[in-house]
């Protein structure tokens, strides 16, 4: 089953963002597949700074796994955690 990387954010340092959007983009499997990254979406409920949306659809929380536990994705993550605030999911998908 599919699972779903889902992660909210505000960018606080955009040279930051933009060296890691350079690195972790190339630690991507070829099975991986980017359905969503919007730097502005729309809040219709609640109310938040974080507009940054971006969601990565894996096969498998194993493929998953495989990947952000990979020693070139964790070189890169860094960079996301110190350029934004926000919040990451991982969740199932529907079916």
């Amino acid at each position: 089953m599919s699972v779903f990387l889902i992660g909210i954010s505000r960018v606080d340092d955009d040279a930051k963002m933009a060296e890691y959007g350079a690195k972790a983009g190339g630690t991507l499997p070829p099975d991986a597949k980017l359905v969503i990254a919007d730097q502005s979406a729309s809040v219709i409920e609640g109310s938040t700074d974080q507009t940054r949306v971006v969601v990565l659809e894996f096969p498998s929380e194993k493929a998953f796994r495989g990947w952000y536990e990979s020693s070139e994705y964790q070189a890169a993550l860094p960079l996301r955690l110190e350029s934004t605030t926000g919040i990451t999911y991982l969740a199932q998908g529907a079916g």
